[in-house]
């Protein structure tokens, strides 16, 4: 059981990396006719969820190609600076300092991953580098933490928002600043567990989630720092994560807030006037901007 650790991403990154377009073009029509079918319908003026349920197809219709793209451009050796520019979401200068990204002794004993190429690997290698070799190894050292097994009651929570909860927690602590890294574990347990509390998602023991959170943020610093995820990129990439692993964000305000919202700029610039108006007060810096 994959503990929800599978979630949403593999399909997305199978659709990215076909070659062949059609697949990807009916997931976009798919995405647009279910936005037109819910406004159709005569509701209350509020949003319902279908309204934003049909908003967050249509955001992820627009990742999905925006890393088909991105993943096409890269084939021919175009430089991943393009890339960059694109997902205009920089590292805030408190967290950017590469001192603050080497890993820690325990993590040095981890494989080596493998090296991105001069150019740069594509976006949605990064996307499942950060899955793989972060969120899925995770799961190991919760299993550590319980003794070697993990219970059937803590899998089914841990599908229950947990992963995408963790990262859109991890990518809001990297937005506030990296100054006191050694407390980050601590900051991202604490605000899952409340998080998940607000939501009455299924119930993890705090070291359940200290575990994860622990281990995220290692093997996180480790792959960065072995070359495999690329700096600049980190946090776009545990947003994008975020928003694909996420079985319902028009749900979780975490992931719509700290993931969706700060890719207004670059990715889903095409889709914010939409998302805003269904998802406006969970996305203040959409809002802001005149969307």
């Amino acid at each position: 059981m994959c503990c929800g650790t599978l979630h949403g991403w593999h399909g997305a990154v199978t659709l990215v990396r076909q070659r062949d377009a059609k697949e990807r073009n009916a997931f976009r029509r798919n995405a647009e006719a279910a936005w037109k079918v819910a406004f159709a319908r005569k509701t209350a003026k509020k949003p319902n969820l279908d309204k934003k349920a049909a908003g967050i197809d249509l955001g992820r219709a627009q990742i999905i190609d925006f890393l088909a793209a991105d993943n096409k451009r890269r084939r021919t050796a175009v430089s991943q600076e393009q890339a960059i520019e694109h997902l205009r979401d920089p590292l805030p200068a408190s967290s950017a300092d590469a001192a603050l990204w080497q890993p820690d002794r325990e993590s040095l004993g981890d494989p080596t991953p493998t090296r991105r190429s001069p150019t740069g690997s594509p976006v949605v290698a990064e996307v499942e580098a950060l899955a793989e070799h972060v969120v899925c190894r995770a799961l190991d050292d919760i299993r550590t933490e319980l003794g070697g097994q993990i219970p059937d009651k803590v899998k089914v929570a841990l599908a229950d928002h947990f992963w995408c909860d963790l990262l859109a927690q991890l990518a809001h602590a990297i937005d506030e600043g990296l100054k006191h890294i050694e407390s980050v574990p601590d900051r991202l347990t604490d605000w899952v567990m409340k998080s998940r509390e607000q939501s009455r998602w299924q119930h993890l023991e705090a070291r359940v989630v200290r575990a994860a959170a622990r281990s995220v943020w290692s093997k996180l610093r480790f792959v960065t720092f072995s070359g495999m995820l690329n700096r600049s990129l980190v946090l776009p990439v545990i947003r994008l994560l975020a928003v694909l692993m996420c079985k319902s964000p028009e749900r979780h305000k975490a992931v719509v807030e700290h993931c969706v919202d700060p890719l207004g700029k670059g990715v889903l610039a095409k889709v914010k006037e939409k998302l805003v108006e269904v998802l406006g007060d969970w996305l203040p810096k959409m809002s802001r901007s005149g969307a």
